[in-house]
This record gives structure tokens, C-alpha cells and sequence, in this order.
């Protein structure tokens, strides 16, 4: 991701979901030790949550 990409991302107004892999020199800390599949799959529930709810409200 360049910083052009970051700035866009993060000065959007849209609901971001944003997977934490940590590749290229980068750690991120706090994040479970999970695999892209089961990363995918969560983030996949977190859209179908968020939907539900601009649904409901």
C-alpha cells in the first residue's frame, strides 16, 4: 500500500474492515494468530453484521 492509498483509505467516510497481516517488516500487535481463510471469514461476519444493521437503523 502506498501513502497515497493510506490517505485515501483512512480519510474515507465508508465503513472500513481491515485484515491484519502482518507481511514486509510490519507487525501488528494485538491481532490473533489466525490465517487468511479464517481472517476472510471473519470479515465476511462483519460485513453481514454491518449490513444488518444499516438495514435495521
Amino acid at each position: 500500500m502506498t501513502p497515497t492509498m493510506a490517505v485515501a483509505v483512512a480519510q474515507s467516510k465508508a465503513h472500513k474492515i481491515l485484515l491484519p497481516i502482518s507481511k514486509c517488516n510490519v507487525s501488528v500487535v494485538g491481532r490473533q494468530d489466525l490465517n487468511l481463510t479464517e481472517m476472510i471469514d471473519l470479515a465476511l461476519s462483519e460485513i453481514a453484521t454491518f449490513l444488518d444493521n444499516q438495514r435495521q437503523g
